[in-house]
């Protein structure tokens, strides 16, 4: 509820950055991108980790990938920002020279132990998701796929991590 009035206060008065303080990176974009579809938005995940070393191509990346939110009126969803922080900063310097311009919500998933990442020229809301948020979707899986009897052999934890479930998709 708290994610979703901060994106819709993004959409009324301009860009800023939810961070949301998870146990669980991965599993929370899925939820984030439930929420911003009940308020009429998409949603573009840039995992800043996977941007190469090359500084040059992480401008082209980046730029891109902010045009692509401008275009759509998606909401920017930034994981890997902890990591990169102590060991690319540049790349986080350059993001916040993008989003000086940027309206709407950015998003920012970081590992709860990890210090929180601000992006200098946004205003933050940081928000704690519960462990019990996180593992909805596992949850679900071990429900559906316990109906249907698969093998004991098959790993419902690593399927749930790569095909997260929401409640819309049971």
């Amino acid at each position: 509820e708290h994610l979703s009035r901060c994106c819709q206060t993004a959409s009324r008065q301009g860009a800023m950055c939810v961070v949301l303080r998870t146990s669980s990176e991965a599993s929370v974009a899925g939820l984030v991108a439930q929420i911003l579809a009940r308020n009429d938005r998409q949603t573009l995940l840039l995992d800043l980790n996977l941007l190469p070393e090359d500084l040059t191509l992480v401008c082209v990346l980046v730029t891109g990938a902010l045009r692509e939110v401008r275009m759509r009126g998606a909401g920017l969803l930034l994981s890997g920002a902890g990591a990169v922080r102590d060991s690319r900063p540049h790349v986080l310097a350059f993001l916040e020279s993008r989003l000086a311009r940027h309206t709407g919500p950015v998003l920012m998933v970081i590992a709860r132990h990890l210090p929180v990442v601000r992006l200098s020229n946004l205003p933050h809301v940081v928000l704690e998701v519960p462990s019990d948020v996180v593992h909805i979707g596992t949850r679900l899986f071990y429900q559906q796929v316990g109906a249907l009897g698969v093998e004991e052999s098959v790993d419902i934890a690593r399927l749930a991590q790569r095909y997260p479930l929401q409640h819309a998709h049971v």
